[in-house]
């Protein structure tokens, strides 16, 4: 199988690209992703990590 990348307005559906983010969701976006970083440790289960990174996208 061969990758080939695509750019998100070719990948994303028409509808989606006339949505613009308002500064207060880049700005929860950001703090959430600083977090999540913060939480994740190298030497954890994949199970764990898991449930941190399903904490980010719920709360994002």
């Amino acid at each position: 199988m061969k990758f080939t990348p695509l750019a998100p307005k070719k990948s994303l559906n028409k509808a989606f690209l006339r949505q613009r983010p308002t500064r207060q969701e880049i700005d929860t976006f950001k703090q959430n992703l600083i977090r999540l970083l913060g939480k994740i440790d190298e030497i954890e289960r994949e199970e764990n990590q898991k449930n941190h990174v399903r904490d980010f996208l719920r709360d994002t």
